[in-house]
């Protein structure tokens, strides 16, 4: 469902001039004629959304210029508020034609865009960098996922619905600004991330992974009731259950006779030491 950057943008203006109380006009063609009509502000916007990307696949921009109007249906003529300085596009897709007029005044630049989806999907707004290097560039809007419920393909579905960009973030503690580390393609493996940060990392995906590893270290014990302990602590925690998205580590180290910590495997946003990771929706607009 993926379309051009002109394509939302034409999208985007047009729920953009709804939300501030206008109407767009708009004429429909096809095989069964033409006829002309309103979007207004009491549409449901998600679903016209989903509708200008489901029922058409490609935008034109008309380019009127001057008195030539050869390009645009006969109805426009009709309308009482048509302006030619307005700007014209046609959604098309087979025989299906939509003219709409647009406000040029009303396309919206990447913080309008954040702050429309956040508004639809109550998600953090926020802001990306694409250097820390003293001299933060190429500022813009995005939305954190944040421990929402949206799976990777939810947060996908969104960002084809408004044109943007699935991402991974970070922001060391301190920094007001998020910086790009370019697309996502899927949640973060807290467990593989842990490991390949810290040489002294022992994780386990089940209880009975963690227990087998006690029996073995009980095993090379040369102190027979320090070694029986441990077997104790496996045979105690051998039976446990892990929730399905869970895993077992111990940050120092090998396993300990201490309760070793418990965590969510994969996730759209984790810490580590100082910095914080997130996936977010980029919010971009380009010209």
């Amino acid at each position: 469902m993926k379309r051009s950057s002109d394509f939302y943008k034409v999208v985007n203006a047009i729920i953009n001039t709804l939300n501030q109380g206008d109407c767009v006009a708009y004429i429909s063609g096809g095989q069964g004629g033409s006829g002309f009509g309103l979007f207004g502000p009491d549409e449901d916007f998600r679903e016209l959304r989903m509708h200008l990307l489901d029922d058409f696949s490609m935008v034109e921009d008309l380019d009127v210029d001057g008195d030539d109007f050869g390009v645009l249906f006969n109805e426009w003529a009709e309308y009482d508020q048509f302006d030619s300085s307005f700007d014209f596009y046609e959604f098309s897709k087979g025989d299906s034609r939509l003219q709409v007029m647009v406000n040029p005044d009303n396309y919206v630049n990447s913080y309008e865009l954040r702050d429309m989806i956040s508004d639809d999907y109550v998600f953090e707004a926020a802001e990306i960098t694409e250097g820390m290097n003293g001299y933060p560039s190429c500022l813009r809007g995005c939305v954190l996922l944040n421990g929402g419920d949206t799976t990777i393909e939810g947060a996908q579905a969104i960002a084809d619905l408004y044109g943007v960009e699935l991402v991974s973030l970070r922001r060391k503690d301190g920094w007001q600004l998020w910086q790009s580390q370019g697309n996502a393609y899927e949640l973060y493996d807290c467990a593989s991330f842990m490991d390949s940060h810290n040489d002294n990392l022992h994780w386990w995906q089940s209880w009975k992974e963690y227990a087998d590893e006690l029996r073995e270290y009980a095993d090379e014990m040369d102190d027979a009731e320090e070694a029986e302990k441990w077997r104790e602590l496996a045979d105690q925690v051998e039976g446990r259950e892990l929730g399905e998205n869970e895993f077992i580590f111990c940050s120092e180290g090998y396993p300990y006779l201490t309760d070793p910590e418990v965590a969510d495997r994969m996730e759209d946003h984790f810490s580590y030491d100082t910095w914080n990771y997130t996936l977010a929706l980029d919010c971009m607009v380009t010209d």
